[in-house]
């Protein structure tokens, strides 16, 4: 598939190839998505200068946020279909914590955002755990929609959560 890529860390504007890597193979409680719209953000900056405090997997696919179709579901997935249009929710826990189980996801102590430890969105196809996928509102466009995750939930959290 074609992907948007680096193989080492230095300036996005130096390290940034466009090529092809592998599809990615979904496992039982996997959806892969056809990836219809994605959206940057300062975290692939960090990414990609190397600021990241984990390791990545190299050669690495950047971006967090997207929205898409669903292309293949796994053998265990039961909340979205084949066809579907969908956002992908970029916070990637276990589902199984406390902290997952109260809605807290962020506190899981596995927690990560998609295309850190993982490879991101920017390509053709992606693969997420079921449990990240979302249905697009049919008023929002694929590119709306691949902006709502990480930027709309720090906004809303900065002025609502924080605010009161």
């Amino acid at each position: 598939m074609k992907a948007i890529y680096f193989e080492e860390h230095g300036s996005f504007n130096q390290i940034l190839k466009l090529g092809k890597l592998p599809k990615p193979k979904i496992e039982k409680h996997e959806v892969l998505i056809k990836v219809k719209a994605f959206s940057l953000n300062h975290l692939d900056i960090w990414i990609m200068e190397g600021k990241y405090p984990f390791p990545i997997p190299m050669p690495h696919i950047i971006a967090s946020d997207a929205s898409g179709i669903v292309e293949e579901i796994g053998e265990c997935v039961d909340n979205v279909n084949v066809g579907e249009e969908v956002i992908i929710f970029s916070g990637i826990s276990c589902g199984k914590c406390e902290a997952c189980i109260s809605g807290k996801d962020n506190l899981c102590p596995e927690y990560f955002p998609l295309g850190t430890k993982n490879q991101g969105v920017a390509g053709e196809y992606v693969k997420v755990p079921a449990r990240n996928i979302f249905k697009k509102p049919k008023n929002l466009s694929f590119e709306e929609a691949s902006a709502i995750c990480i930027t709309y939930t720090t906004m809303w959290h900065s002025l609502i959560t924080k605010a009161q």
